[in-house]
């Protein structure tokens, strides 16, 4: 009778996270385009001309933290599901996306946090241990990382239909962009860390450049400190939060000497250091001791945030980067990610544009503008990645944009924004190869 339980248990907490991440996911992954495209698509041949020229790379989404298997590799086109899948970023033309994964999130979304450690590997590990054990935290990212590898294995060898590859490296950029230009259908994928929350206060030297190794194996190239709280490591800009069960130690301000230990070996890996939620003070401290050019992966200019009458200052706040960190980070030759967000750049087509147009007049002339959507990360946005291409025609056509006038020169702004400062900052920061 008790195993009957234990077994009736276990059958209904598997039901219970599938169904947590199938809600979950179909009703906070939406956007407003879905009834029908709303950029203009019928292009010029100048424009198909010029989108040949302008690869486009994204910094940032969170496709991983949904169990969507065969809807990511064959996907209904009547019903799709989330922002991003195969056919649509082929579509949309992206080169290179960046695949976030996530170790905790303080979103009260009932059983996600189960779902993250991996409850599809119940038999290959045990349970207790991904779900209930010390390691949990790393053990969720390491259960995305394998969702995308599994999408890569799964589509590799496709005659003629797209397909993944891991960019480990500047030759893997080198390589697929290439590829594409002899009309490959490949798309890059880098993988990244939204919060280091499993090293611990008092962790040794020795210790964090394990981990870092660890990490670098797994095939990871960019890594933030932090998510949406406090980790040991550094400061989050939304602070402590009770539904992210470990909470800093309140005996440092802005970055722990963990966290200098762990941003300088991620530098000595060759592994780009992310920004994005880092409080201000966060951010300036890592700023003083990176050597590199570091990414702001999704945000927004807290400046221009704050004067939309759609958006509300504390998600501004929150969320959002200064002029001063944003200025910083260009200096240092690093890249700012325009986030989609309806929530942070207002709704519709005109806020989507607008938020990259005003951007760019604030930073254009340090080219470090680019985009990072933040699809699939439980927000709404106005297109999603199979309209990406299109969006880079609306700036090209934006009549209130503050590009440059002259054709030429217009034209390098976009192809920077699409792809082009992100690809610069890679092949900068990489490793050249393998074997390096």
């Amino acid at each position: 009778m008790r195993k009957n339980l234990i077994l009736c248990f276990f059958i209904f907490f598997l039901s219970a996270c599938g169904l947590a991440d199938y809600i979950a996911d179909r009703t906070s992954n939406t956007y407003k385009a879905g009834q029908g495209k709303r950029f203009d698509t019928n292009y010029t041949l100048e424009e198909k001309a010029f989108l040949k020229t302008a690869p486009i790379v994204d910094l940032h989404a969170d496709s991983l933290l949904w169990d969507r298997g065969y809807d990511f590799i064959h996907p209904d086109p009547e019903k799709p599901v989330g922002h991003i899948d195969l056919k649509r970023l082929y579509e949309g033309g992206t080169a290179i996306q960046v695949f976030a994964t996530v170790s905790k999130t303080p979103e009260p979304l009932g059983l996600l946090n189960f779902v993250q450690s991996g409850i599809g590997d119940l038999f290959d590990r045990p349970v207790f241990k991904t779900v209930f054990g010390a390691d949990k935290v790393k053990y969720r990212i390491l259960r995305q990382a394998e969702r995308l590898k599994t999408y890569i294995k799964k589509t590799e060898n496709r005659q003629g239909a797209p397909y993944l590859k891991l960019v480990k490296s500047k030759e893997d950029i080198d390589d697929i962009i290439a590829a594409r230009e002899k009309g490959e259908p490949v798309i890059g994928a880098l993988l990244s860390i939204e919060g280091v929350f499993w090293v611990n206060e008092g962790e040794t030297e020795e210790n964090i450049k394990k981990e870092v190794d660890a990490l670098f194996d797994a095939g990871f190239r960019m890594v933030g400190l932090t998510h949406r709280c406090d980790t040991s490591l550094a400061r989050s800009s939304e602070g402590k939060d009770p539904k992210c069960d470990q909470i800093a130690a309140d005996r440092f301000e802005a970055l722990s000497p963990e966290g200098e230990i762990f941003l300088k070996a991620l530098e000595d890996k060759r592994m780009i250091v992310d920004l994005a939620h880092m409080s201000e003070e966060a951010a300036q401290k890592a700023l003083n001791i990176l050597q590199k050019p570091p990414v702001i992966s999704h945000t927004v200019i807290k400046e221009i945030c704050l004067t939309r009458p759609e958006t509300r200052d504390e998600k501004c706040n929150l969320r959002g980067n200064g002029l001063q960190t944003v200025y910083r980070v260009l200096n240092k030759g690093g890249v700012i990610g325009s986030i989609f967000w309806d929530e942070l750049i207002g709704p519709g087509r005109h806020s989507l544009v607008r938020s990259i147009g005003d951007s760019y007049q604030l930073i254009g002339k340090k080219d470090g503008l680019s985009l990072g959507s933040d699809f699939d990360g439980a927000v709404s946005t106005y297109i999603d990645s199979s309209e990406m291409a299109a969006l880079l025609i609306a700036l090209r056509r934006c009549q209130y944009c503050c590009f440059p006038k002259e054709a030429s020169r217009r034209d390098k702004a976009i192809r920077g924004i699409a792809g082009g400062n992100a690809l610069r900052l890679f092949k900068t920061t990489l490793p050249a190869s393998l074997s390096n």
